[in-house]
């Protein structure tokens, strides 16, 4: 399964660690990361092992064919976007939380997918 990481330094970051999810995970390929922070980006390649790296989550999700996005940043405000533009590619979304500012972007969310078979899941990530 190849897998593309979204993350944005200096504005949420890359949340609880989830651009390492899939990291050292069997039949997982991290394929791409993309953050606008050089800087933070390189950082993150370094953690991942990403093999390419985009300033524009937009660009990496054009160009890269992946079957999973993970959009770690805990910043909401910019989820519905990246929601949305993962699921028009048909890529199903592991989204750091909180998903979204309110219920109608949750909305927007869900129907975005359902209309192209994407999934979505929220990210729980155990801290013990």
């Amino acid at each position: 399964m190849k897998v593309c990481i979204i993350g944005h330094t200096g504005c949420g970051d890359y949340g609880h660690s989830l651009d390492q999810a899939f990291v050292g995970v069997e039949g997982a390929e991290i394929v791409a990361l993309a953050d606008p922070d050089e800087a933070g980006r390189t950082k993150a390649v370094g953690r991942t092992g990403a093999q390419k790296a985009y300033a524009d989550y937009r660009e990496m999700l054009s160009i890269e064919e992946t079957d999973i996005a993970v959009l770690a940043t805990h910043e909401m405000s910019s989820h519905l976007d990246m929601v949305l533009a993962a699921a028009e590619q048909g890529t199903h979304v592991y989204v750091e939380k909180p998903l979204a500012r309110t219920p109608a972007e949750v909305d927007q969310m869900l129907k975005a997918c359902d209309r192209t078979g994407a999934m979505i899941v929220m990210a729980h990530p155990w801290r013990g």
